[in-house]
């Protein structure tokens, strides 16, 4: 659980420190770190269905175990796994842009 919030954190610093910078014609461009944080927001939001979203968020950004999500969601702890399995794949396939 720990690595999993560590690496959000260290995702989370890492594109904060990274400053935007000015093109040519002094418009902001946002870096890799940015874009892909952003990708990836938006694709939990828009991407992932409501089950898959409640699950990921909570296993990733709470640091909840399975069994915890498993509980309050009432399915199984298999059910819990095969959500962030899926919402996984979702979010892979919208990286593939990046």
């Amino acid at each position: 659980m720990k690595n999993r919030i560590k690496f959000f954190e260290d995702f989370e610093r890492t594109s904060s420190s990274m400053s935007l910078y000015d093109n040519i014609y002094g418009e902001k461009e946002e870096t890799g770190h940015e874009r892909m944080k952003r990708i990836l927001l938006s694709g939990i939001k828009n991407l992932l269905t409501k089950r898959q979203r409640i699950c990921f968020e909570a296993y990733y950004f709470e640091g909840k175990s399975v069994k915890e999500i498993a509980r309050e969601l009432g399915i199984s702890g298999w059910g819990v796994y095969k959500h962030l399995e899926s919402g996984m794949q979702s979010l892979k396939s919208c990286t593939d842009y990046f």
